[in-house]
Order: structure tokens, then C-alpha cells, then sequence
């Protein structure tokens, strides 16, 4: 599908390093690329202030963590805004000591973090259409 963004978790380790087309009928289907590589920490936690494993803390609907990449640093909140079988996420930024408040982002941070090829490309490469 045109367009669409995902993550690579831990089960999905070998998207990692994945940059290609993915045929039409399939899981994500279309051009894709790494477009950030990054560690994250989880900051989740209960009511009371104890850590709250990631995989429970997105069964609630509400997960903390931070990210220490070459794009994206700092807390952030994806937050389950619909649930049912195609739950809508919203991904918060979280103010903290790593909101830049400098204006508009440099132009190469919309470069895919690996080659630099964005998706168009690699589609037309591989005798796709974009």
C-alpha cells in the first residue's frame, strides 16, 4: 500500500535492513525504505509510578518511550485514539529536553536513514510504478 508508514519491532528484526518492493497482495505491500534507526527506551508506567512492560502499556492503548536516533530523539506517546479490529493510532511528541524550538527541520531528514533512496526510486528501480 502507497503511502504507508510502519515500525520494525523486535519480532520483525529483519526489516531492519530491508529496502526494496514489497508485491502487491502482500503484508505492506509497495516500495520500502529505513527511514530512521534508532534505540528506544520504555517509559511506561501504572498509576503508581512502576514500569509497566511495552507490550501491556500498548494493550491499555498508552505507551511512553524515547527515542535516541539519527532523525527522531526524545519521548514520545503513541496513543490509541480507536480500538476494534483496525485500531487509529496518534503519535505524540512528548516536550522534553530534546523539543528543538529552530524552526523548520533540515531538508535531508525526509532521506531514508540507510541509501538515501526514497521510496519513488527504489520503486523505479526495481521496475515498479511509484
Amino acid at each position: 500500500m502507497a503511502g504507508r508508514r510502519g515500525t520494525a519491532d523486535d519480532s520483525h528484526a529483519e526489516y531492519r535492513a530491508f529496502e526494496g518492493v514489497i508485491a502487491e497482495g502482500g503484508d505492506g505491500a509497495g516500495a520500502g525504505t529505513v527511514w530512521d534507526e534508532c534505540a528506544s527506551e520504555n517509559l511506561s508506567t501504572d498509576e503508581g509510578g512502576e514500569p509497566v512492560p511495552r507490550a501491556e502499556a500498548l494493550e491499555r492503548g498508552l505507551v511512553f518511550f524515547r527515542l535516541a536516533g539519527r532523525k527522531l530523539h526524545g519521548g514520545y506517546a503513541p496513543t490509541r485514539v480507536r480500538g476494534g479490529e483496525l485500531p487509529v493510532w496518534l503519535l505524540v511528541r512528548r516536550a522534553d529536553r530534546d523539543v528543538s524550538r529552530a524552526g523548520a527541520p533540515d531538508p535531508g531528514r525526509g532521506r531514508p536513514a540507510r541509501t538515501g533512496r526514497p521510496p519513488r526510486q527504489v520503486a523505479e528501480e526495481a521496475g515498479e510504478r511509484p
